[in-house]
């Protein structure tokens, strides 16, 4: 094959991957009807999330509508998935469709996308014509972070020219050095220098900051509350909301010495700083009283408080008739309760935006869930384990092959990507295949007929940048979720490691590819006798994972890292060993090495 001339190729810029952890601006390049690869904005490569999503297309891609072999799929069982003609497929998922219509189904709606599409508005829509439904979605760093912040901080970030990140950073739940360019490039430039680094972990920006706090998992709001209260008590303010509080109480609870939170108060106080929340925050279990206390700390420090522009679902922005029926809002983090709550022997289940098996806590309730369903639809672009529990699959044109506006972390809100490829095969887009069935059950038109474009319109929503800043008046709440050690002493002396879930950890590069990471502080594992490289396994009452020991010896003792993802590891993702009911919140565990050749067996689950 000749390779392809520089005349023949062209670049095309497209949405990220909607399981993209890194916000990649990428660009396709594609000579013909044919991918080349994909490249990411100046000096940074295609995240693995993203480089993986195009390999699944070329090796799982789905081309056409399938269904069971056998006329309805075993419930126990894996089953062949034979090729229909989409007329067919089309008149089935019409028919469950007028089911909940007559109220004889409901409808569950799960939609497993890590970022918000213009495309998934279509989803809201549907199921307001529908019936009865529920919504299942997935708590996002992008949905997450922006519906907490969009009460408290209604001020869109703006980084450019005229307000870049400069001076004196503090980085909370974040690594700017390994995040969007926005933030990565001031810094590299040494446009600003990061002076305090809060994360559970010793993350890249951690390692080059002035000071690293590691806090316990789960103790944000305790830790925004204690650096308050001492650069109050170091001002001598006294702020009632603070009463109560301390560096001695914070380091307690924490389970720092106080000295270091005493030394990050005279950091805080030594000037002018920009403090940049991320997504880590999300594992405090409690986010919202969490994003509260550090509001507090931002105007006792005077610190400039950079957080996501404020982001509404679909269903608050696009109009949308009245709903035929009820409609319910369930986060993953609450799947836990909702399975045990439901019985889905009448449930028609709708599955798109990624596989929740594979990215969920709870995949293994969830999985049962979907084998007692009473009929179950997948709308995917590549095959996938939740394919197998289908009655039904329904190709639909994947993230390189259409146009769509996706939602951003930071700064533009909003991106336009266009479609690189035609459609493999017969594959349909999501517009396509809801207008159709709209047309079987005669629905209003008017409703699912709107282009991209004007669904644009409707949703964007502008956000005037000088809105003032809403600080908490009343104390910040501070409570312990989850499995923190003061909540769960007895589980924690069992299970006594704190898990932190990353995007991508840096150590452990020798490590054969294909194999999990499993990031150990040195004294964690000189008591557990593991060495380096050794087969681990990581395990809690939900679930165990197998991976090598990178023992780091950096890394704070008590946490164990893992990634949330690795390129061509098979197996139960982490996401398994979380609990459901408080999502990414504080999570218990513990690590093994089974026996080696030689020597006694260990304990393992």
């Amino acid at each position: 094959m000749r390779p392809p001339t520089a005349a023949a190729l062209r670049s095309v810029e497209v949405s990220a991957s909607s399981h993209c952890p890194r916000e990649c601006r990428l660009r396709a390049v594609v000579e013909a009807d044919r991918l080349i690869g994909l490249e990411a904005e100046e000096g940074a490569a295609p995240c693995p999330r993203c480089l993986d999503s195009a390999r699944a297309l070329e090796e799982r891609r789905l081309s056409t509508p399938l269904r069971p072999r056998a006329a309805r799929r075993l419930r126990d069982a894996s089953h062949d998935l034979v090729p229909i003609p989409w007329s067919e497929s089309l008149d089935r998922l019409a028919r469950a469709f007028a089911q909940v219509g007559r109220g004889e189904r409901r409808l569950v709606w799960i939609h497993a996308a890590d970022r918000p599409r213009l495309s998934a508005a279509y989803a809201f829509r549907v199921g307001a014509l529908a019936g009865d439904v529920v919504h299942l979605h997935h708590e996002t760093d992008t949905q997450a972070l922006a519906l907490l912040a969009g009460d408290l901080v209604p001020r869109p970030m703006r980084l450019d020219a005229a307000a870049g990140l400069d001076g004196r950073v503090v980085a909370w739940g974040i690594d700017p050095l390994r995040s969007p360019a926005i933030f990565r490039r001031p810094l590299m430039r040494g446009e600003g220098s990061l002076v305090l680094v809060v994360d559970p972990r010793r993350s890249s920006s951690a390692r080059r900051a002035g000071s690293h706090l590691a806090l316990r998992p789960g103790t944000d709001g305790a830790l925004a509350l204690g650096l308050a209260a001492g650069l109050a008590e170091r001002a001598g303010r006294n702020d009632a909301r603070l009463a109560g509080w301390s560096t001695a109480r914070a380091a307690e609870i924490c389970r720092m010495d106080r000295s270091v939170l005493d030394a990050a108060v005279a950091t805080l106080a030594g000037g002018r700083a920009t403090l940049l929340v991320g997504a880590g925050l999300l594992g405090s279990g409690d986010p919202r009283h969490a994003l509260e206390a550090l509001v507090v700390l931002a105007e006792t420090a005077g610190l400039r408080l950079l957080s996501p522009r404020r982001l509404r679902p679909p269903a608050r922005d696009v109009p949308a008739p009245d709903p035929r029926g009820s409609v319910e809002e369930v986060s993953s983090g609450r799947l836990k309760d909702f399975l045990a709550s439901t019985d889905p022997a009448t449930d028609v289940v709708i599955v798109e935006g990624g596989d929740p098996l594979e990215s969920w806590g709870g995949g293994p309730l969830l999985e049962g869930y979907l084998r007692r369903a009473r009929f179950v639809v997948v709308l995917a672009a590549h095959r996938s384990p939740v394919c197998q529990h289908a009655d039904l699959v329904l190709p639909v044109v994947s993230f390189l092959e259409h146009g769509d506006l996706e939602a951003r972390h930071w700064g533009r809100v909003h991106r336009w990507g266009q479609a690189a490829l035609p459609p493999a095969g017969e594959s349909y887009s999501r517009q396509r295949i809801w207008a159709a069935v709209a047309r079987r059950l005669q629905w209003p038109g008017q409703w699912l007929s709107a282009s991209l474009e004007q669904l644009a319109e409707q949703m964007t929503t502008i956000v005037d940048p000088a809105a003032p800043v809403a600080v908490p008046t009343a104390a910040p709440i501070y409570r312990e979720t989850g499995e923190g050690p003061l909540a769960t002493p007895r589980l924690h002396r069992a299970l006594p490691l704190h898990l932190v879930l990353c995007t991508d950890p840096e150590d452990g590069s020798g490590v054969a590819p294909g194999t999990r990471r499993v990031l150990l502080a040195t004294e964690d594992a000189r008591l557990r006798g593991i060495e380096e490289g050794d087969q681990v396994v990581v395990y809690n009452e939900r679930g165990k994972v197998e991976g090598r020991a990178v023992i780091d010896p950096d890394q704070p003792c008590g946490v164990v890292v893992l990634a949330w993802w690795e390129r061509g590891v098979v197996g139960d993702a982490p996401a398994v060993l979380l609990d459901p009911a408080v999502g990414r919140g504080p999570c218990l565990v513990e690590v093994d090495a089974p026996a080696r050749k030689g020597e006694p067996s260990r304990t393992t689950p």
